[in-house]
């Protein structure tokens, strides 16, 4: 659960590994969700999945 003190300034958000920022357009972003690298393991994953020949594959979702 986030706390107040992780609310970090627009401007830093760039540069910022974690954090929440508001947006006007999407609401409130978990910087630490938000990083893409996610759907990048995953999509490998995928990859790795379908080429295999195993008869099913099995996905999991890392922490970074």
């Amino acid at each position: 659960m986030s706390k107040r003190e992780d609310i970090i300034e627009p401007e830093m958000a760039g540069r910022a590994r974690r954090g929440l920022v508001y947006s006007e357009i999407l609401g409130w972003i978990d910087l630490g969700h938000a990083q893409g690298r996610d759907i990048i393991n995953l999509l490998e994953e995928m990859r790795r999945g379908e080429i295999s020949t195993d008869p099913y594959y099995v996905l999991f979702m890392h922490n970074q």
